[in-house]
């Protein structure tokens, strides 16, 4: 019995590679970026405001009951923002006061963060350049986050670990308004308006700034997918509803952070 043989591919073509492995590729190059310019910094000591977040933060050294670890100590910086400090309760349970771990779980929130701008830019790119292949908006979207992911100005973010408030609100930012974009025409897009809700709401658990998301989120919309603001709230109703049902959270969380109190720091800097 005979075998049947395949043609042989024409001499001189070459097999392109399928935007599954082009996208494969986009996302460990950029985390092999992230994890190499960082590697030389997990053995960073605490300093400054890391003594009073994570040194002397006796809420972190035990993650039960939760209510001790989601209620972080008045004037500090973990105040009024309980996911930071769970997070930093979840590396002393794993290795104490030992810094390697601090420094790395910032780094990973800085890389995943990278990985989301990717996923936010090569979205908007192909609606708004919708002539263009689909490979070469991805190589915009891939240096665009790559020179985010090394960019010197994040250096402050990644190796002072109390920065990590503000990374991990980038990170849940940018997973909204990921979230919110796959789900103009995802098959799903109820799952996806219930994910970009549920990282809006964890962003506010970690730092003030993540009020404007909501805003964000509705400007986009109005930009890259309905002609009016009209539109846009009409068929986006519930889920501009559930993000900003997160500002009541916000008004809640924000009293008791040093910068809405009336005692301020420790130098007594009123509002």
């Amino acid at each position: 019995m005979t075998k049947r043989r395949h043609p042989a591919p024409p001499i001189g073509s070459t097999a392109r590679p399928t935007p599954r492995f082009r996208e494969g590729l986009a996302l460990l190059a950029i985390m092999m970026a992230g994890l190499s310019v960082y590697a030389n910094s997990l053995s960073g000591p605490f300093v400054f405001d890391d003594h009073p977040a994570i040194v002397a933060n006796t809420t972190i050294q035990q993650l039960w009951p939760p209510t001790l670890v989601l209620q972080p100590p008045p004037r500090t910086p973990v105040a009024g923002r309980p996911l930071a400090n769970l997070s930093f309760a979840a590396n002393f349970a794993v290795g104490g006061l030992q810094v390697e771990g601090y420094h790395l779980l910032n780094v990973v929130i800085h890389v995943l963060a990278a990985l989301a701008l990717f996923g936010v830019l090569r979205r908007l790119l192909r609606r708004t350049l919708a002539a263009e292949p689909d490979a070469r908006t991805d190589s915009v979207a891939l240096v665009c986050a790559l020179f985010w992911v090394v960019h010197p100005l994040n250096t402050d973010a990644v190796d002072y670990v109390t920065q990590r408030t503000e990374s991990l609100m980038g990170l849940l930012y940018l997973l909204t308004l990921y979230a919110s974009i796959r789900s103009w025409d995802a098959e799903h897009a109820d799952r996806w308006s219930v994910i970009a809700v549920v990282a809006n709401i964890c962003g506010i658990c970690t730092k003030e700034t993540m009020i404007t998301a909501p805003i964000i989120v509705v400007l986009c919309d109005r930009v890259f997918a309905y002609t009016s603001f009209r539109t846009a709230f009409l068929q986006r109703h519930r889920l501009y509803g559930g993000l900003a049902a997160g500002w009541l959270l916000f008004v809640v969380l924000a009293f008791q952070t040093p910068f809405f109190s009336s005692t301020g720091f420790d130098l007594r800097v009123s509002r």
